[in-house]
């Protein structure tokens, strides 16, 4: 009797085990599959945000025109807000103010414009854009005022004489848009200068 108690005793131990590596089984077996379910979860999220990027189709014509017109646009500003502070004239200076605060708000335009088409623009001025700075604002007096409207008049020609070449060349046409606008506002810069540097 005894013998078949001590049986039936290890019989039920062994269905205890069995009974607890089947749930400890599928306790791992669960958790692995919520771990496979988390991971693709985790991939389509990223996934989606990588179909958000959209790549550059832009051409290469447009490509190149956008930093190089925003050197141009960049070089303009900095120089008027320069020769604001230095010119003595209030002439000079409010032709100054005009030519950045338009030149700025093209260049805000220009900067929308490139983000919307993942263009990265430079962070700094091309060194002979800076080295031209330079020989400008290293005059003083009458002697800025004149060399300033001399830049003016110079840079406005040989820009607007590159924007016509190169709206005819951009196949982009909302790049081909903002360049078309840019023409009649710095004809008025020019004309400006021309005007102001003929009273003296």
């Amino acid at each position: 009797m005894f013998k078949i108690k001590s049986i039936l005793s290890t019989i039920a131990i062994l269905f205890l085990i069995l009974s607890c590596n089947s749930d400890e089984s599928n306790t791992l077996k669960d958790n692995y599959t919520n771990t496979i379910v988390a991971d693709t979860s985790y991939q389509k999220t990223h996934e989606n945000d990588m179909a958000t990027v959209k790549p550059n189709t832009i051409q290469p014509d447009s490509l190149q025109f956008i930093p190089e017109i925003d050197n141009k646009l960049s070089h303009n500003i900095n120089l008027a807000k320069t020769v604001m502070n230095l010119s003595t004239d209030e002439a000079t200076k409010n032709l100054a103010k005009t030519i950045s605060d338009q030149l700025t708000e093209l260049h805000n335009k220009l900067k929308n414009i490139a983000e919307a088409k993942n263009i990265n623009l430079p962070t700094s001025l091309s060194q002979s854009m800076q080295d031209a700075i330079n020989i400008v604002t290293a005059k003083k007096g009458k002697q800025l005022d004149s060399s300033y409207l001399d830049w003016v008049i110079t840079d406005t020609k040989a820009i607007n004489d590159w924007l016509e070449t190169e709206i005819r060349r951009i196949t982009d046409e909302q790049i081909k848009q903002f360049a078309t606008i840019i023409i009649p506002i710095i004809e008025q810069h020019h004309d400006a200068a021309v005007a102001l540097k003929n009273k003296d």
